[in-house]
């Protein structure tokens, strides 16, 4: 058939009630690019193409009734259109909703576009459910512009053929974006990546989703989500439920950067596995993030395997960073480089003028042969850190290590403009590995230290008897760790010190 072709509309109202069944070969399914309203409010619709598009709305608004389908497919041919679907300047007053019939690939198959998938560019509410997205030229869905969107139950796999094709990509992203119980798999670079220069992310939730092994020649990130210039602001992300495995790079990044405002991050509940990186929650500039990372349990046996949690405030930084990490299980017993092959456990970096405080808390960590199990390192600048240690519970190895270093490691360290580090270190276990922690800075395991000649280390003295020194105070206060030291030089301070909320 050829479909359904709404053109030179400008003023008109088209609203269609029954159901429509289009299935259209060559020619395009659904168009209306003539300006006007449209909506379809029947949601038993489908729509099919070999090689033509299979919906496409251009500076036509949709109508508050919306566009419906129960499935849209397009690309059956072994040559696709350049796009399965296309929204672009659609209005505020509706959406496109594909509802699939609850198995599935219900919500229908675009495949083979030789561009991205599905394109949309200043639209609203788009809801996506039950849609397999495959082999797209570019990205599988590219979003601009649009406020409100989400996808659940939908498969993207081999979308992109380059080092800038993203399984889904969003740039200056609105509203609330929800994904969940989607699968993601051979994405050329990264699978999802979300960028903001300005306005407002009210809420962004990944929950229950499969991240699986990206391109092998420009294979990046499993989820990037970034604040680029200007000041963005992304009021509440989630990030809960999801498997991250095999990132060619790093599995969970989120950064911010200029004048980012990320006041609500929540990792929870998720699994990664044989990523580089695991996740990586950074930020640079003015911008101020506040993240709780808990109950995520991560293995990693790559050869080139970095650090399995990092968080940096980066040069030059005069914003917040307000960090929790709780309940994390970082490594397998027994199985040699899991925690980490070459990094650490966990890494903490805080530089320049920033507030950082974080907290480290009831966190087992095992197998980091070559790297640290915890670091916490504060750098130059003006900006001080709060560092609260307590309850972890650290074995880097079971087998002598190449290089062996601190199992636990907090150190204020300085060149120029020194910052202060305040810490709160008690009820940690740090195991002695067989071969010892004789390659790191104190040659203990568990380990404060002041280097720099006017930094500023201090350690919490915790009640009820007073320290006799830093080091005494520690070594009393993790009676589980057997070799444990403070330098000379660092203070003890009444608490409490600041813990992130």
């Amino acid at each position: 058939g050829s479909g359904i072709l709404l053109t030179n509309n400008t003023g008109a109202t088209i609203a269609f009630s029954g159901p429509l069944s289009l299935s259209t070969a060559t020619n395009p399914a659904f168009t209306a690019t003539g300006g006007g309203t449209v909506s379809a409010s029947n949601a038993t619709s489908t729509a099919s193409t070999t090689t033509a598009i299979a919906l496409n709305v251009i500076n036509t608004t949709i109508g508050a009734a919306g566009l419906n389908f129960r499935s849209i497919s397009s690309g059956t041919a072994v040559t696709g259109p350049a796009n399965g679907i296309i929204l672009n300047n659609t209005g505020s007053s509706g959406g496109l909703t594909v509802s699939g019939s609850g198995t599935p690939g219900s919500g229908g198959t675009i495949q083979n576009s030789t561009a991205s998938g599905i394109s949309l560019t200043s639209t609203t509410s788009v809801s996506l459910t039950r849609m397999n997205i495959s082999t797209s030229g570019d990205d599988g869905i590219t979003g601009t512009s649009v406020n409100g969107f989400s996808c659940d139950f939908c498969v993207l796999s081999a979308n992109g053929n380059s080092g800038t094709d993203e399984g889904m990509q969003f740039n200056e992203l609105t509203g609330n974006f929800t994904l969940s119980s989607s699968t993601f798999s051979g994405s050329a670079h990264n699978h999802l990546y979300i960028s903001n220069s300005g306005g407002t992310l009210a809420t962004l939730n990944l929950t229950g989703n499969t991240f699986n092994a990206n391109g092998s020649t420009f294979g990046n990130h499993a989820v990037l989500i970034e604040g680029l210039g200007g000041a963005p602001v992304f009021s509440s992300m989630s990030i809960t439920g999801n498997s991250f495995i095999s990132a060619r790079s790093i599995g969970l990044q989120i950064l911010g950067n200029n004048s980012t405002s990320m006041p609500s991050v929540t990792v929870t509940g998720n699994v990664f596995t044989d990523n580089v990186l695991a996740a990586d929650l950074s930020l640079i500039q003015t911008s101020n993030m506040t993240f709780n990372v808990s109950n995520n349990t991560i293995n990693s046996t790559v050869a080139n395997g970095s650090h399995a949690l990092n968080s940096n405030q980066g040069i030059p930084s005069s914003g917040t960073v307000r960090g929790r990490y709780q309940n994390n299980v970082i490594g397998t017993a027994g199985s040699m480089g899991s925690g980490s092959m070459i990094g650490n456990g966990m890494r903490i970096i805080g530089n320049d003028n920033g507030t950082k405080q974080y907290l480290v808390d009831n966190t087992a960590i095992r197998e980091t042969r070559n790297g640290r199990g915890i670091e916490v390192v504060n750098r130059n600048g003006t900006g001080g850190m709060d560092a609260t240690l307590t309850n972890n519970n650290v074995n880097t190895d079971a087998q002598p290590a190449n290089f062996p270093l601190s199992g636990i490691l907090v150190q204020s360290n300085c060149a120029t403009t020194c910052n202060t580090l305040r810490s709160d270190i008690a009820n940690n276990t740090v195991a002695v590995p067989s071969g010892g922690c004789a390659f790191d800075l104190t040659g203990t395991c568990l380990a404060l230290v002041r280097s720099g000649a006017t930094s500023t280390c201090q350690l919490v003295d915790r009640p009820p008897t007073p320290g006799a020194s830093a080091s005494a105070e520690l070594v009393a206060n993790n009676p589980f760790s057997a070799s444990t030291s403070a330098s000379a030089t660092c203070t003890l301070i009444p608490g409490p010190i600041v813990t992130p909320p």
